[in-house]
C-alpha cells in the first residue's frame, strides 16, 4: 500500500480500542472441516466492515471489494473473485493460529455457494525480529517468514497449503498487527463448478 495509508492504517489499529478476543471456543463459522482437535488459535480482531472499524480499515475493505480490485485479483490469480471478506489482527504475547489450509466451501440456506479462491495476508509490523515469534510459516516446501511492515503474501488455497502463525514470544511488548481474508467466489447449485474459472 502507499506508505502514507499503510502509516494511517497501522496508527490507528494501534489505538483500536474495540477488538474481539478471537480463538476455536468462540468461532461461529460453519462447514469448516479442518476445526478440529489440535487446531486453536488466539487472537484480537475485528472485520474489516464491522461498523465499528477504524476509518481506515473501513477504506480498505471498500477498496479490496471495488470492481477494479476484483477484476484485477481475478486476472492475476486466473480465479473469479466476486467479494472479498476479512478481519484485523491484533496478536500479543502467546497469541498464534495453528496448521490450517484455508480450503473452505460453504453453501448457505439460500443455495447460494461460496468457495475461498485467494488469500490475503498483509502485515503491518513494525522492526519485528524472529526472536518476537510470530512467523508466518508456509508447511510445503518449508518456508518462516517473519513478518515486517506495509508487505502482503497472497496464495490460492487448497488442500495442501497449509500454514500457520507462531505463537508470539511472551517477553514482546508491542503487538504484531496484520490483516488477513479471502477472495470468494459465489455460485449457485445449479451453476456448477466447472463454469467458473477457478484455476
Amino acid at each position: 500500500l502507499e506508505p502514507e495509508f499503510a502509516e494511517q492504517l497501522y496508527n490507528e489499529l494501534l489505538t483500536f480500542d474495540r477488538w474481539s478476543i478471537d480463538s476455536e471456543k468462540t468461532f461461529q463459522g460453519e462447514g469448516v472441516p479442518e476445526l478440529q482437535t489440535g487446531y486453536t488459535y488466539r487472537r484480537k480482531s475485528v472485520f474489516t466492515n464491522a461498523p465499528s472499524a477504524p476509518e481506515a480499515l473501513a477504506r480498505l475493505d471498500a477498496y479490496l471489494n471495488s470492481q477494479a480490485c476484483l477484476t484485477w485479483m481475478s486476472e492475476v490469480s486466473g480465479r473469479k473473485c466476486d467479494n472479498f471478506v476479512g478481519n484485523a489482527a491484533l496478536f500479543e504475547p502467546g497469541d498464534h493460529i495453528a496448521r490450517h489450509n484455508d480450503n473452505l466451501t460453504v453453501t448457505k440456506a439460500d443455495g447460494l455457494t461460496h468457495r475461498r479462491v485467494v488469500t490475503l495476508n498483509y502485515w503491518l509490523a513494525k522492526n519485528w525480529k524472529p526472536e518476537r515469534g510470530g512467523q508466518f510459516v508456509w508447511e510445503t516446501p518449508r518456508a518462516e517468514i517473519v513478518p515486517t511492515f506495509n508487505t502482503m503474501v497472497i496464495f490460492l488455497p487448497g488442500p495442501s497449503t497449509h500454514h500457520w502463525v507462531e505463537p508470539v514470544a511472551e517477553s514482546v511488548s508491542e503487538p504484531r498487527l496484520s490483516i488477513t481474508g479471502w477472495f470468494s467466489t459465489t455460485y449457485a447449485k445449479n451453476q456448477g463448478k466447472l463454469k467458473l474459472k477457478l484455476g
